[in-house]
């Protein structure tokens, strides 16, 4: 499995440096991670589930406002070997979820991973990406 990408659910942080942080914000700095690599060498694909909604103010007024549908639940494609060495230690990812009907290996649970197929299916349930 190494070199292999896959998907992998990450559960981020609420906090950074004492300051409140969003799914989107967490995306935005590892896709800016992502934009200062070479174009060859991407090393990792990022994606929160979201969807457009209409929202009443209380004014009175509609507004359309993005909600995430899966509260601090980042999607991150990456290598075994990238997830081992970088993403782990990024200050702002706090677990990797995990497989709970996997086999145990020392008294660890497997990462759980999500087949390509299963996220094109929710991409495309969710929608565009906003």
């Amino acid at each position: 499995m190494v070199g292999r990408k896959s998907l992998i659910p990450i559960l981020i942080t609420r906090t950074f440096y004492f300051i409140k942080i969003s799914e989107k914000l967490c995306v935005d700095r590892l896709e800016k991670r992502v934009a200062s690599q070479p174009e060859g060498e991407k090393d990792y694909e990022v994606y929160v589930a979201s969807q457009k909604e209409m929202s009443l103010t209380a004014a009175g007024k509609r507004k359309w406002v993005e909600r995430i549908l899966f509260r601090s639940i980042v999607f991150i494609r990456c290598t075994n070997t990238l997830r081992r060495k970088e993403i782990v230690h990024l200050p702002y990812i706090k677990r990797f979820m995990v497989n709970i009907a996997g086999e145990r290996r020392g008294g660890i649970r497997p990462v759980a991973f999500i087949p390509d197929d299963q996220m094109a299916k929710l991409r495309r349930i969710v929608g565009p990406v906003l």
